[in-house]
């Protein structure tokens, strides 16, 4: 959770403040993908998905105007924040938990991909790819390899940015796979924080928003 909360934040440092740091945005390829192999540990994990879905429910209405100004600079209704995504990909994750055939759980990510598009979600369809991958490959013999193909794949399929690296345009997503490799040292057990520490972790994406549409706010007054 805390290399997934350190990618994220250097990812929207680098969006927002030095877009001419391609590192920061390489780094925050990271997040993402770590933060969906959470949740799909998360629903193997939890006593109350209810609890679970009604947590990250909270957080997508507390993130919402700190993702609309530092992103928009206004209220912006017709993009959602990443809680959106994540819950989405929660709940489909419990439909996918209803059936044990590999074929109806699959089934199950086309209508919350859609869905996610025409939320205007903050990754949309594909975060819900990325959140199916890392539930449906725990049934293949080699769940980190098929997790690195997969991210792979997925990142060909999407419009995207590119960076030079030696010479080379590579499209950032592509980045997304070394994500596997720290996921690769995961334990297996689950951690049981502080409820303050829990909270901690949900309450640090719309803080760090806010911090840094303040320094944005600092950083354009001094110009």
């Amino acid at each position: 959770k805390l290399l997934a909360m350190i990618a994220m934040t250097c990812d929207h440092v680098g969006l927002q403040l030095l877009p001419h740091l391609e590192i920061l945005r390489i780094i925050g390829r990271f997040a993402f993908p770590i933060y969906a192999f959470l949740l799909s540990r998360g629903l193997r994990h939890t006593k109350n998905p209810g609890k679970y879905a009604l947590r990250m429910f909270l957080m997508l209405l507390i993130s919402e105007i700190p993702f609309d100004i530092l992103f928009f600079g206004r209220i912006d209704l017709t993009h959602q924040n990443v809680m959106f995504t994540l819950l989405l990909g929660l709940l489909m994750g419990l439909c996918m938990g209803k059936t044990r055939s590999l074929l109806l759980k699959a089934l199950w990510v086309a209508p919350f991909a859609l869905l996610a598009d025409l939320m205007y979600t903050d990754y949309g369809g594909y975060g819900i790819c990325i959140i199916a991958l890392f539930i449906l490959s725990e049934y293949a013999p080699r769940p980190r390899l098929v997790e690195a193909l997969g991210l792979a794949l997925l990142a060909l399929c999407v419009n995207q940015a590119s960076v030079t690296i030696f010479g080379l345009q590579i499209p950032i997503q592509l980045f997304t796979v070394l994500s596997v490799i720290p996921i690769a040292l995961y334990n297996g057990k689950k951690s049981t924080p502080a409820r303050l520490l829990q909270w901690g972790f949900y309450l640090f994406y719309p803080v760090h928003l806010l911090i840094i549409f303040v320094m944005k706010v600092i950083i354009s007054s001094n110009c």
